[in-house]
């Protein structure tokens, strides 16, 4: 039986399983028929190179064990609620990928992917490894999990291993959302809901952002805050907010690093439910900045970084990831871009690309923002009754009006 050794990152997505299982969901729909046959042989090559992929995770050792399945048992065809079925997923028992083809004139893929072995980013480039593969090219490629670099950075910029006395991962006015009266006598499934912006609107949103001297995801990140204050007001808009750090890597030819490379920054600024959302966006856009300058997203990691050197045991690993990372109510994240000309499968146009993170459960809530084809979508994952579901379409309606009036 084969075993792989895991990163230190990997264990930031290993606390309240309960709570939230760590996964990453990307849904492609297809204006045509995928061919079962080439996306096995696709799945096939790409699990040669990223071969953690069909193994499951030894929690204790934080480690990849092989098992016996193939690219072709990572393939569900046809079932009839693909997101139900996937809530019995176990990463600590299976492989850390499974898809869901849904075929026909037109069909659907959805992949759900182990957050414990990659990130974002790394979905992202998965989905590129296996629109490769499925063209029939071949994959020149390694993938690299090592996380040296992030050492030799944290030594550089000089981070201390532990935060300061006012953690900013546990906000003393942490946003939240009102539970629903229904949600006691309803019961609760699974929903994916989105909200997508026009061409026309996207690009009117890149071009306020652009004469404002502030970024898209500062935008999104105010105009989520404001959404979730009209609901239960508070003064100050806490944010966690994800950030990849290859840009930090060394560059590499020929390499593809599907695996955890995110920290993130915490934010908070003070900016009550009466401020225009001009004023809300500027000041997020001033608290990332400075959050940047001063590599803050190491607060969150720094000392797991440090104690995994020093073989610390799991538990008090995990009781690091608790008071720097933990799973908060209201979540955020930013996928950025997926690249269309870099996901193309052979004679089969992709109409739509949606990237969502853990499903949560109500009232706790994520968005998660992409943009693909030159279209911002902002998503989210739910366990949660029917009302709750719409009062989690009204949020994310409420963040693209916000966003459209920013434009204005």
């Amino acid at each position: 039986m084969a075993t792989y050794t895991s990163e230190p990152l990997n264990i930031l997505h290993t606390i309240g399983f309960k709570e939230l299982y760590p996964v990453i969901r990307c849904q492609l729909d297809f204006e045509g028929p995928l061919d079962v046959l080439q996306l096995v042989r696709a799945l096939t090559q790409v699990t040669k190179i990223i071969p953690q992929l069909l193994c499951r995770y030894d929690l204790p050792h934080n480690r990849w064990q092989s098992t016996t399945a193939t690219a072709a048992e990572l393939i569900y065809t046809d079932v009839a609620n693909p997101d139900a079925d996937a809530a019995g997923l176990d990463w600590e028992k299976g492989p850390q990928l499974r898809c869901y083809l849904q075929t026909g004139p037109t069909s659907q893929l959805i992949i759900y992917l182990s957050h414990i072995l990659t990130d974002g980013a790394g979905a992202k480039a998965l989905l590129q490894l296996i629109a490769q593969a499925y063209n029939g090219q071949p994959l020149m490629i390694a993938n690299r999990q090592d996380v040296g670099w992030l050492y030799d950075l944290k030594a550089r910029v000089g981070k201390p291993d532990t935060t300061t006395t006012d953690n900013r991962d546990h906000p003393s006015q942490p946003l939240s959302l009102p539970a629903l009266a229904t949600a006691k006598t309803a019961s609760r499934q699974r929903y994916v809901g989105q909200q997508t912006l026009s061409v026309a609107v996207t690009q009117r949103l890149l071009q306020a952002a652009h004469q404002s001297g502030v970024t898209l995801n500062d935008i999104i990140m105010a105009c989520f805050g404001r959404a979730i204050q009209r609901f239960r007001p508070v003064k100050t808009i806490a944010l966690a907010c994800p950030t990849d750090l290859r840009r930090y890597a060394p560059p590499a030819t020929g390499v593809v690093r599907i695996a955890n490379h995110t920290a993130r920054y915490n934010v908070a600024i003070n900016s009550p439910v009466t401020d225009s959302i001009n004023q809300t966006v500027h000041l997020m856009h001033n608290a990332m900045a400075e959050a940047k300058a001063h590599y803050q997203f190491f607060d969150s990691i720094a000392a797991l970084l440090t104690q995994v050197q020093q073989h610390t045991d799991l538990t008090d690993l995990q009781q690091l990831v608790e008071k720097n990372y933990h799973v908060r109510p209201i979540a955020y994240t930013n996928f950025g871009i997926v690249a269309e000309d870099k996901i193309q499968f052979n004679h089969c146009p992709l109409q739509r690309v949606v990237l969502t993170g853990s499903f949560r459960t109500a009232p706790m809530f994520q968005i998660a923002a992409s943009t693909f084809k030159s279209q911002l979508t902002i998503a989210f994952n739910m366990i949660g009754t029917p009302d709750e579901y719409h009062f989690g379409m009204a949020i994310t309606a409420s963040v693209a009006d916000l966003m459209r009036q920013f434009c204005e």
